[in-house]
């Protein structure tokens, strides 16, 4: 099967500040699963299998580099597959509900806000590390706050460079995408590990100065609503919470909420059975889910990404997706 992002309503957010939060993800990436252990008629559940690696039927990255830009700091990361490491779980054809986990080892460059991560222009590299060469566009995003041109044509063959950005570190981020409940329980859910680049910063919960994480968000962090209600931050991605002392200021309520409960981080996914309806034998089907992830961002070896991110730190991923069903 094929997971295939859709244009719209993606959000990732890591790091206790908020400044790194509500960013969109890269619209057209796809995931393709092996299903086993299913069929048409008696057995909807499936186990999935996705083989990473050059090569491989989703190569060596998921998705191509993503371009992240706040505070006037550029980064762009490059999500690499673990190396030997499949993407594994489970798949409904009957309800369209996705478990599966993706191992990640994150490269970042600290780059420019002219040019946050290589682009592919008229079928050539812009910049990094394949400067000049040919290129396949394999996703779009907008920059809100890049120089010049927001618009972003990425691709897998345009990687960055350490020789032309300051290579921050290469972090393992684990996320198990479901299209049920994800929780991260509070507060501080996410410090250093060993092995990590770095020790990063003083974990926090929040930077809302002692104000609660539970208001809705207005201004830059809601430029404009979904159409279920939902706030869209100036840089392309879903606006959650922000702090009750400054509504412009997004969050995670992780801190003891205003009842003396622990906070947590919950993001819900959504299931929809794909069409023809399973067990009819028409091949194949297609529908559409919400992945979503919370997951622990380690420190990297930039003080001022650490600082301004608020790493170590939680993260959460929301991923809404195309779904294209093959037989089994």
């Amino acid at each position: 099967m094929e997971l295939r992002l859709a244009n719209a309503g993606s959000d990732l957010d890591y790091g206790w500040t908020g400044t790194f939060h509500n960013f969109g993800f890269t619209g057209g990436s796809a995931l393709k699963l092996c299903l086993t252990q299913c069929d048409t008629r008696t057995n909807p559940l499936c186990g999935a299998c996705g083989p990473t690696g050059l090569g491989s039927i989703n190569t060596a990255t998921f998705g191509p580099p993503l371009p992240i830009l706040a505070a006037n700091v550029p980064l762009c990361v490059v999500n690499r597959f673990v190396p030997g490491e499949a993407v594994t779980g489970t798949a409904d054809i009957e309800k369209g509900d996705l478990n599966i986990t993706v191992g990640l080892l994150s490269d970042i460059f600290v780059t420019t806000p002219g040019e946050v991560c290589p682009r592919c222009t008229d079928g050539t590299c812009t910049s990094g590390a394949n400067t000049g060469k040919t290129c396949t566009v394999d996703g779009t995003v907008t920059v809100a706050q890049a120089d010049g041109d927001k618009s972003y044509l990425l691709s897998r063959d345009c990687p960055p460079s350490a020789a032309g950005s300051q290579f921050a570190g290469t972090v393992s981020v684990r996320l198990p995408l479901t299209s049920g409940k994800s929780v991260c329980n509070g507060p501080r859910p996410c410090v250093a590990q060993p092995g990590d680049p770095s020790t990063g910063v003083p974990v926090q919960d929040n930077q809302c100065g002692g104000s609660f994480c539970n208001a809705r968000c207005a201004a830059r962090a809601c430029i404009s609503t979904s159409a279920d209600g939902q706030c869209i931050d100036a840089n392309g991605g879903v606006s959650e919470l922000c702090c009750a002392g400054d509504t412009t200021k997004p969050c995670f309520p992780t801190a003891f909420a205003p009842v003396g409960f622990m906070g947590s981080i919950e993001r819900t996914g959504v299931a929809r059975p794909p069409t023809p309806g399973w067990p009819d034998p028409t091949y194949p089907k297609s529908g559409g889910a919400t992945l979503v992830a919370t997951f622990c961002e380690p420190a990297n070896t930039s003080g001022l990404t650490n600082t301004t991110a608020g790493l170590p730190g939680p993260g959460a991923l929301t991923l809404p997706v195309e779904q294209t069903w093959q037989m089994p």
